[in-house]
Order: structure tokens, then sequence, then C-alpha cells
């Protein structure tokens, strides 16, 4: 399988370092979201920089080509995978082989996940999350599309994590909550109530902080 990497920023980093633990991937490039010049040309790994998004159109659909979408902004990443869409690419996800992943749990298209993450039993992941290092999805959670897990997040069983959602490194969700839509969730904060969309909420426990 051919791979191309969308987005030239700390995500690419990972997405780079996992596809070269699958011995079927070879990676095509990285194209920048942002269309910096001076990044054109930039070293991830062995994999350059090969422009901005003006030189997609040197990587046409074709059956034996997927990208993945690693882009921090996750309403963004969410535009960019749609006008993809249009446009007739196809994607796909990339696990790294020291995440635990169980057998009934659902991963999406899109989905990075990286080292040592654990997803248990029934958990369904969406499409296009990002998953870092250390994250705990406990069983029964519901993780929805484009959303963001930094390291060490905890969510504990029955968690519903919304679209386009942010939790901060290190934080915890006690069982059964919903974090809404657009929510963001700060480092270190412990969730004992329902997150509603649009909120951003942290602190032990966590409270309301703004919009």
């Amino acid at each position: 399988m051919n791979l191309l990497i969308i987005g030239a920023g700390a995500q690419a980093k990972y997405a780079v370092e996992i596809a070269k633990t699958k011995p079927n991937i070879n990676i095509m490039g990285i194209l920048d979201v942002f269309n910096n010049p001076e990044i054109a040309g930039k070293d991830f790994g062995g994999v350059s920089v090969e422009g901005g998004m003006d030189k997609l159109e040197t990587f046409q659909p074709s059956s034996d080509m997927r990208l993945i979408v690693a882009v921090s902004d996750n309403r963004k990443k969410e535009d960019i995978v749609y006008t993809l869409l249009e446009r007739g690419y196809s994607f796909t996800e990339l696990i790294h082989p020291s995440a635990t992943i169980a057998s009934t749990a659902r991963i999406g298209v899109g989905v990075l996940v990286n080292p040592t993450a654990v997803i248990q039993p029934f958990a369904v992941i969406g499409n296009h999350v990002m998953i870092h290092a250390g994250c705990i999805i406990e069983h029964d959670c519901i993780v929805e599309d484009f959303s963001n897990l930094a390291p060490r997040t905890t969510i504990s069983g029955w968690v519903k994590v919304g679209k386009r959602a942010k939790l901060y490194t290190g934080c915890s969700v006690i069982p059964g909550k919903s974090i809404g839509d657009d929510a963001i969730v700060g480092a270190g904060a412990v969730v004992i109530d329902d997150v509603p969309s649009g909120k951003t909420v942290a602190g032990v426990p966590a409270h309301c902080i703004g919009e």
C-alpha cells in the first residue's frame, strides 16, 4: 500500500513512525496543509515534505493508495477529509504494534493510534480519531469522529466523547459520562459530570472555564 500523509506537524511525525513499522506500507511523502514554502523538503525521519496541498495533483487517487490526515485542529481536519473524499481519495488507519485493541472493539477509518494505547472490549472509535500514547479507552466507550485524545487520557466504561472533542494530557472521565461535540477537557482534569457541547472544563473536579 502506498501512503500519503496530509499535514506536516507533530501528528505527521507519529504517522511516519507508525507506518515505518508496517512492512507493507510505502510512504510516498507528506503534504503541508498550510502551504508554508519554508517546510518544503523538510525531513520527517526519512520522509520528505513534498510541498503544500497544491502538490496533491501529483498523487492521483488509485486502488493501492491511501491517505492519513495528520492535523491537530479537529475542525480543519474534518474539512480536509471531506474535501479529499469528494475528490475520490481513500483513507487508512495507522495503529502502532504496541497498542492493545480488544477483538470486540471497532476502529473507524483514518484513525491514528500511538504506542501503548489500550482500547478495551466493545469500545467504538469513530473515523479520523487521534489517540495518543498511553491512552486508556475502557469497555463500551464511544469516541466519535475527529476527536483527539492526548497522552495518558483515561476514559472509563460507557463514556461517550462527541465529535471534534479534545481531551488534553492526563485527564480522566468517570464511568457513564459524556463529553459533548467540540468540548475541551483540560490537562489533568477529572470529569465527574457531563460536559456540554462547546464547553471547556478544567480542574479537579472539572468545572466550566469557558466556551
